[in-house]
């Protein structure tokens, strides 16, 4: 070996070493270089269902017209009560369904 090999070759990892902290440096300092960027702000739009409560009115029971149909004097007004009842049962029944479905219920 030639006596003055070892302080090249010590030199020559002293350079190494110093070229390689000034590499890292510059990558340190150009992350700062970069100017901060604006957020991107967007809108989106998210369709959620929401529960509303039900708001539909139903009125109170009526008074039916076979209701009292036995008090009546003869067999025809009877059956005309009768059959006034049935309609007006019918019809009831009609706004009482309206009323679940526009909750959104279902009828059986």
């Amino acid at each position: 070996m030639i006596a003055g090999s070892d302080s090249v070759w010590t030199l020559l990892a002293r350079a190494v070493q110093l070229a390689a902290l000034a590499v890292l440096a510059a990558l340190i300092l150009s992350g700062c270089a970069i100017a901060p960027q604006e957020p991107i702000t967007r809108t989106v739009e998210v369709k959620v269902p929401v529960p509303v409560p039900c708001k539909a009115h139903v009125d109170a029971r009526p008074h039916y017209a076979d209701q009292d149909a036995g008090a009546k004097p003869d067999i025809f007004e009877q059956t005309k009560a009768l059959l006034t009842g049935i309609q007006q049962r019918a019809a009831r029944e009609q706004k009482l369904e309206n009323a679940v479905t526009s909750c959104g219920g279902t009828v059986q």
